[in-house]
């Protein structure tokens, strides 16, 4: 997670492009429960992340363009880590209370197709 914090041991700034993809990765990681839950109790990483969205790019960058691209995609990663980390619970719970639905209906079509029923 260090790509986040901007600077490497050295006081080196990571690019945007290192920081973006990082977040990325993060993002794909997080749709797991545990993940999910250890990000959202790490207070550094979720503020550094909303800070994230609002950077601005480099207006003294060679290549503003480049930049601005740069810029979006890092905000674009941060903001789907938050939506997954928000949203992780919501999505397993419904996913859950679909399965309980699944197997509901499952068992009352056995008892129809049996003549179990009344």
């Amino acid at each position: 997670m260090k790509f986040l914090y901007n600077q490497d041991e050295y006081g080196r700034s990571y690019s945007h492009t290192n920081q973006s993809d990082a977040l990325e990765l993060i993002c794909i990681l997080a749709f797991d429960e545990q993940v999910a839950q250890i990000l959202k109790q790490n207070q550094l990483f979720m503020t550094t992340v909303k800070s994230i969205l609002t950077i601005e790019s480099n207006k003294y960058e060679y290549d503003q363009e480049r930049a601005e691209k740069n810029a979006e995609r890092i905000k674009k990663a941060a903001n789907d880590v938050l939506w997954v980390s928000k949203n992780e619970e919501k999505t397993l719970n419904n996913n859950n209370n679909n399965e309980q639905r699944n197997k509901d209906a499952y068992d009352l079509g056995i008892i129809h197709i049996s003549g179990g029923g009344a």
